[in-house]
């Protein structure tokens, strides 16, 4: 695949890497390490955003495990933009790790 897709989750990524792995496949060229990169204040609000933000934890777990399971190696997630500041960056990782820690004492 040339270049990183942005924000592409579930079906559409997993389609992306499944055509990817036959292309390599086809031309006998190795397959590499997919990356997928996701900017979650770039997304329209609704569940996806709310789940990338961090703001349910069993979702944002169930996410990176959908990830996990199309295939990606890694995951870049970047909550900068123009509009905020290093606070708020900071702010937004403290958010999705608590998410994270919250999920996995759920499990």
């Amino acid at each position: 695949m040339a270049g990183t897709p942005l924000n592409l989750v579930s079906t559409s990524l997993s389609d992306g890497i499944t055509r990817y792995r036959a292309a390599c496949g086809h031309y006998g060229r190795p397959v590499g390490r997919v990356l997928a990169r996701v900017f979650p204040p770039g997304r329209k609000p609704g569940p996806e955003r709310r789940v990338l933000m961090g703001d349910d934890p069993v979702a944002t777990r169930e996410l990176l495990a959908a990830f996990n399971a199309a295939g990606t190696d890694e995951l870049v997630l970047s909550w900068h933009d123009a509009d905020v500041d290093v606070r708020t960056v900071h702010g937004r990782w403290e958010s999705f790790a608590a998410a994270l820690g919250q999920a996995a004492s759920c499990a």
